[in-house]
């Protein structure tokens, strides 16, 4: 038993080899054919019938999936009952157990499928029982493409046949692609040879009209290489195709300054841009130029890539130049209309002007309109020099102020001198090649220059000169266009001299009776001289003017300046400068006016700072009574500035002035002596008020000094007779009261001695003392040094401490020695403890020497501060104690240092001690 059951499980183990050999060959064998076959109808058949015998079916169908994903379409069926039925009969992949597995992408297994999962027969199949039907999905990179579907009886499948299925889906799925693979890869080569084909037939029939084309055309890669040149480009531009053809475009053809722009348009046709219409100034072979109409465009492949740029160019030289000549003549036509209406214009508007400026700026805009420029001025021609009146344009070169002040002489411009000698227009194309084109820094910008002489009759007025930054910008036409001008402009401005003469005549006539009205109604000198020199700008024209007034010994006595930077400085110095002219002298001689075309050249001229800038100069004497009283001056920082009429002016007014100043001295004299009359009576009568009220003051003051020397001199009298009588009362106390009296007789002493001083210093008012120069230091060291035993007697510190470089003070010794003296006395007398400390020192800010004594004592009560110099004044606490004093130590300093023109203050802080403060005036070297 166990033998056979051995024999068994071998045999089964031979035939499951036996079975996995053949299947392993049917799966090779299915392999191979797959790779040797395109036909996809096979190679699914052959898959169909490997799979069928592998997996012992009794059927196989294979579909394909449809594009809208809902259908699957049978393809093989290898059932011969029932084949036709099969490849008849789609599924629905929503509704088959088939389309189940295509929805999941994966393979399904359904045993005993005698009804699909939705409980419907499963189409293709025989209705029969335990049938079993697997089916597996062909996917190739996640996409589905169809499905194969086996049939079985009886035995079940098993994961096994569902690998087996699924290897040969695998299969059908890499058919599938290839086979869908080989098809677009013919149909790309079909489509590639017809495309080739065509390409070739319409390169022909391209090559065939290019040639053939009477426009020139030719082809361009991006480089501007040219790649193509028909015959009409030979003779276009000369060069054969094999010249022109490999060359660049900017080389051959292009002109230089057109390089960039053309760069950028072929940039343009190979990003797809076309362009049509353009022109352009080509270059041919023999170095000519040649105009054309070009249009470029874009040659694109089958794909739509540009691969050349086309280019067809029309020869339009010769319409260009009939129509150049066409523009010329109707140019030269409208230049003509409109110059003879411009003409007629410039004519009407300068013979309406009537002011002689209004027509050279009439001048100059009529000339832009005739011809353009960048700057134009018009110099006006006086004594041989060029004076610039008139300009425009030159802000925007920075040359405003200097053409606004240009004047020069003609002897140093030989192109203008050659201009005013011939009187004939000169053009100058490039100012860098004329060897005669004076250069100016403010000028260096002009490249070319047209001047046009301004003449009347045989006169030549001035020049009209135009300037332009562009080389060759004037021609000689543009001076035959403005010769018109400058002809109507002469005598428009001859018209506007007369008639702006004949006003400012009139108008100076006025102004000068004005002048000499409004001058003679004033009686102040000063007012006078600003009231000339204001009176001087409304009928003159000059940067600056003064007027000298003279004393009555001819030196300078009064001046007024107007224009000047700093009039006061210059009218100042002028006057002492001006003192011994030269010219001056000449002028009071002769009474005559003198005129300096520069005053560099002039002999005597006298330069008087804040006066650098005058060139030219005018002086006029102010004549009254046959005697020169003064000068009227003018200046111009112009060279020949002042003309004729101006000096015939300048005398007239003058003469007025000279009026108006006598007028004014004569008056001002009569004032003075009324004033000096009337300061003599006042001085008299306010002499006589001060002498009686001297004499008032001196009375009440000796009515008070009586009254204060009575009662003071009271007090220590009746002291002594009152001890004398109580010595003789009682002997025995004697000692006592004789010291008593001895005090008493020290005080009286001193008051005497008080009012003596003060007596003194009341004389000295009166009488002249002699100051000279005092040692205040040494002064001080003799007081100390004196008060020093008293000092140490009464256990105080006095100490001196002196600025030794202190120089001597200017008063009278003797009256500091007492000043000194009563304050050391005072502060000793008032310091019960303590120390008094006396110094010396310069104060800077008021420039005096400074006298310092403080002392540690009782110090003063603020409300004895006040009366503190007043005399016989010794406040309420101090009355009352036992020091000694007579209330006049302090009187008696307070006197002198008035005296001496000084200052004393005192600080006090009662307890704490005082401090006095004397300011003495230092020795001056003087």
């Amino acid at each position: 038993m166990k033998n056979h059951l051995q024999n068994k499980s071998n045999r089964q183990a031979q035939e499951t080899l036996q079975r996995q050999i053949r299947q392993q060959k049917q799966l090779l064998e299915t392999a191979r054919y797959l790779s040797s076959s395109l036909d996809i109808r096979q190679v699914l058949t052959r898959i169909g019938a490997g799979a069928k015998e592998i997996l012992n079916a009794y059927g196989c169908a294979i579909y394909l999936l449809e594009a809208d994903g809902k259908t699957l379409r049978p393809v093989v069926s290898i059932e011969p009952f029932i084949e036709a039925k099969v490849l008849s009969t789609p599924l629905d992949v929503d509704a088959s157990f088939t389309g189940k597995a295509v929805k999941a992408g994966q393979s399904l297994i359904f045993n005993y499928a005698e009804t699909n999962f939705s409980g419907q027969h499963i189409p293709g199949t025989p209705e029969r029982e335990k049938e079993h039907v697997i089916v597996s999905p062909f996917v190739f990179d996640d996409e589905v493409l169809g499905a194969m579907c086996l049939n079985r009886l009886e035995r079940r499948f098993t994961d096994q046949d569902l690998t087996l299925a699924e290897t040969f889906a695998a299969y059908a799925a890499t058919a599938l692609k290839n086979a869908q693979t080989h098809r677009e890869l013919q149909q790309e080569v079909k489509e590639r040879e017809q495309a080739e084909k065509a390409l070739k037939e319409s390169e022909k029939q391209f090559r065939d009209l290019f040639e053939d084309i009477p426009t020139a055309c030719w082809t361009f890669d991006r480089d501007g290489k040219i790649l193509h040149w028909n015959r009409a480009c030979v003779e276009l531009y000369g060069w054969t195709a094999e010249q022109a053809v490999g060359q660049s475009m900017y080389d051959l053809l292009v002109k230089e300054e057109n390089v960039a722009a053309t760069q950028e348009k072929i940039a343009a046709v190979f990003q797809g841009q076309s362009f049509r219409g353009m022109e352009y100034e080509d270059l041919r072979a023999d170095g000519t130029t040649c105009n054309v109409l070009v249009s470029e465009y874009p040659l694109r492949d089958a794909s739509g890539q540009v691969v050349m740029g086309v280019a067809a160019e029309l020869d339009i030289t010769a319409r260009k130049l009939a129509e150049a000549e066409r523009e010329r003549l109707l140019a030269a036509e409208r230049e003509q209309r409109l110059l003879a209406e411009t003409l007629t214009e410039v004519t009407l508007a300068l013979t309406s002007k009537t002011s002689h400026q209004a027509v050279l700026d009439e001048i100059l805009r009529q000339t832009q309109r005739i011809v353009p420029y960048s700057t134009a001025h018009i110099a006006l021609l006086e004594n041989d020099t060029l004076r610039s009146v008139c300009w425009q344009g030159y802000k925007a070169f920075g040359s405003r102020e200097y053409i606004s002040t240009l004047a020069q002489p003609v002897a140093d411009l030989p192109l203008d001198a050659e201009v005013i000698r011939t009187r004939k227009a000169l053009v100058v194309a490039d100012t860098r090649q004329e060897a005669h084109w004076k250069i100016f820094a403010e000028t260096a910008w002009v490249r070319s220059h047209i001047v046009v002489p301004i003449c009347l009759r045989d006169r030549v007025l001035g020049l009209l000169r135009l300037d332009s930054d562009i080389v060759a910008d004037f021609s000689a036409n543009d001076a035959q266009r403005l010769q018109p001008l400058v002809n109507a402009a002469a005598i428009a401005l001859e018209n506007a001299r007369l008639y702006e003469d004949e006003r400012a005549s009139k108008e100076r006539a006025q102004v000068l009776r004005q002048a000499a009205q409004t001058m003679g109604a004033s009686l102040e000198l000063d007012e006078i001289l600003q009231l000339i020199l204001k009176q001087l700008g409304r009928v003159m024209v000059y940067d600056t003017a003064s007027v000298l007034v003279l004393r009555e010994g001819q030196g300078p006595d009064l001046m007024a300046g107007i224009g000047f930077y700093d009039a006061q400085m210059t009218s100042r110095e002028a006057g002492r400068l001006l003192e011994n002219s030269p010219i001056l002298l000449q002028m009071s001689r002769d009474l005559q006016p003198v005129v300096s075309a520069d005053v560099r050249q002039l002999e005597g001229w006298v330069w008087v700072p804040g006066a650098d800038h005058i060139h030219s100069w005018l002086g006029v004497p102010m004549v009254a009574r046959g005697q020169m009283i003064g000068v009227l001056m003018m200046d111009s920082a112009q060279l020949n500035f002042f003309s004729p009429e101006d000096v015939q002016i300048a005398q007239t007014l003058a003469q007025h002035a000279a009026q108006a100043i006598e007028n004014a001295r004569l008056f001002e004299n009569l004032q003075r002596h009324a004033a000096e009359l009337e300061k003599r009576v006042d001085e008299r009568t306010r002499e006589l008020t001060e002498a009686y009220e001297r004499l008032q003051e001196l009375d009440r003051l000796k009515s008070k000094f009586v009254s204060d020397v009575s009662h003071e001199l009271r007090t220590p009298v009746a002291n002594i007779k009152l001890y004398l009588h109580l010595l003789h009362s009682k002997p025995e106390r004697q000692a006592e009261y004789l010291q008593v009296i001895d005090k008493q007789t020290e005080r009286l002493v001193q008051l005497v001695e008080d009012i003596l001083n003060l007596s003194r210093l009341d004389l000295s008012r009166e009488r002249e003392v002699k100051f000279a120069a005092v040692d205040l230091n040494a002064v001080i060291r003799q007081a100390v040094g004196a008060h020093q035993p008293r000092a140490e007697a009464a256990g105080l510190t006095l100490y001196f401490e002196p600025d030794e470089s202190l120089g001597p003070v200017y008063g009278e010794q003797n009256q500091l020695v007492q000043v000194v003296t009563n304050l050391v006395t005072n502060a000793l007398n008032y310091t019960p403890a303590g120390e008094v400390r006396v110094s010396t020192g310069l104060d800077a800010g008021r420039e005096q020497a400074c006298l310092e004594v403080q002392d540690s004592g009782m110090g003063i009560e603020p409300e004895d501060l006040p009366h503190l110099f007043e005399r016989f004044y010794r406040g309420e606490r101090v009355g009352s104690s036992n020091i000694p004093g007579t209330g006049l130590g302090l009187a008696i300093v307070k006197e002198i240092v008035d005296l001496h023109g000084g200052d004393i203050k005192v600080e006090s802080v009662p307890g704490q001690g005082s401090t006095f403060k004397i300011w003495l005036p230092l020795m001056r070297d003087e």
